[in-house]
C-alpha cells in the first residue's frame, strides 16, 4: 500500500514583515469536536533546541528533542508523514522568540496539510520543572525538558478540545 504523503510545494520565503502579531483568538484557536485532530504533534519551539511530543491519543507523549537548524523544517515533515499527523500545536511564547516561532509555523504551514494551531506556552519550561521537583526527579543542569514542555502544551491543548 503506497504511503499518503502530507507535502505541499514550498511556497516563498516568509520574513518578519509578513508577521502580524497574534490576537487573543488566534492565540487559541478552538476546533469543533467533528474535525480529525489526530495524530497530534505538539512543539515546544525555541532558538536553539525544539521540543517535540507526540498524541496518538487524548494523552501527549514526549518525543523528541531536536536542535533548532537547517535541518529542522525537513526532519518536523518527515514526522508528520511517519506518524500521518492531523494537527500541528504550536507553542507561542514571548518577544523575539514568539516572531522566529511564527517564521517557522508560516513555512511549516507553507509544507504540509496537517492543520495549524497555536497555544500560549510562556510557562510551559516552568511548569513541567515544577512538576519533575513535586514528583521528586532532580534535573542535571544542563539537562534538557523541551520535549516535556511540549508534551504539557499539546496535553492542555487535548484537554480544551475535549471541553469543547
Amino acid at each position: 500500500m503506497a504511503h499518503k504523503t502530507h507535502h505541499r510545494p514550498a511556497s516563498r520565503s516568509v520574513g518578519v514583515e509578513d508577521l502580524v502579531p497574534l490576537s487573543s483568538a488566534e492565540k487559541h484557536i478552538k476546533v469543533g469536536r467533528g474535525s480529525k485532530l489526530l495524530p497530534a504533534l505538539g512543539i515546544d519551539f525555541g532558538t536553539k533546541f525544539v521540543g517535540i511530543a507526540l498524541a496518538a491519543s487524548p494523552l501527549a507523549q514526549p518525543l523528541t528533542i531536536a536542535a533548532n537548524n537547517d535541518y529542522l523544517l525537513s526532519y518536523i515533515c518527515a514526522l508528520i508523514d511517519d506518524y500521518q499527523v492531523h494537527t500541528v500545536v504550536i507553542g507561542i511564547s514571548e518577544n523575539k522568540t514568539a516572531a522566529l516561532t511564527k517564521i517557522f509555523a508560516h513555512r511549516l504551514a507553507a509544507t504540509v496539510t496537517a492543520r495549524i494551531e497555536f497555544v500560549d506556552e510562556t510557562l510551559s519550561t516552568q511548569v513541567v520543572k515544577a512538576k519533575l521537583a513535586a514528583a521528586g526527579r532532580r534535573l542535571k543542569p544542563d539537562e534538557r525538558v523541551d520535549h516535556y514542555a511540549a508534551a504539557e502544551l499539546l496535553q492542555d491543548w487535548l484537554d480544551e478540545q475535549e471541553a469543547l
